[in-house]
């Protein structure tokens, strides 16, 4: 069966190692089941999926998930912490 996939990436190695991982989680496949036939770039005007075309807005913001704050002066840094940092929003 002849699929055509859009993948949006900053290369295309990386677009294919994408290519290869959305094939696995979605559709159960492994890599030797897939065969790349063709890789190319095209025009933002020509992408189908809602997935990539939505990353075109050249005013998208995406939100801070999570602040880490920093000390305002150098005399509060220190080297060696004496708790963990947590990574967990309160």
């Amino acid at each position: 069966k002849l699929q055509v996939q859009g993948i949006r990436n900053t290369s295309m190695n990386g677009a294919v190692d994408s290519l290869y991982l959305e094939l696995a989680s979605r559709h159960r496949v492994r890599a030797s089941g897939v065969q790349i036939v063709k890789t190319a770039i095209i025009p933002s005007n020509k992408c189908i999926r809602e997935a990539i075309t939505m990353m075109h807005d050249p005013k998208i913001k995406f939100p801070v998930t999570q602040k880490i704050v920093r000390p305002h002066c150098k005399s509060l840094k220190t080297v060696f912490k004496y708790k963990r940092p947590t990574s967990c929003l309160m």
